[in-house]
């Protein structure tokens, strides 16, 4: 038997996509995910004030898009980590 207040935020929401499959429901839409290097400064900037972070592309017309990030599912909006001259994130 499985107790709740017992659960990390993985376990509960990994639960709550099981029992909804079990009844049924579709899965929710994948959330896309954009991870790109940045100087230390920016990464900093980020962290404290992640509304303000932007970017910018060209699709395959050559229009301009820009964006921020986005609510989804998970509550999460903005992560900073910090990775070593190998990749490895610390």
């Amino acid at each position: 038997m499985r107790r709740d207040d017992q659960l990390s935020h993985e376990q509960r929401r990994f639960f709550a996509e099981v029992d909804a499959w079990v009844r049924g429901e579709p899965f929710p839409k994948p959330v896309a995910v954009l991870t790109i290097p940045v100087n230390g400064k920016i990464a900093d900037a980020a962290k404290i004030n992640p509304s303000g972070v932007r970017i910018s592309a060209r699709d395959a017309d050559g229009r301009h898009i820009v964006g921020g990030p986005e609510r989804n599912r998970e509550g999460i909006t903005l992560k900073v980590h910090y990775a070593d001259r190998n990749g490895i994130v610390r």
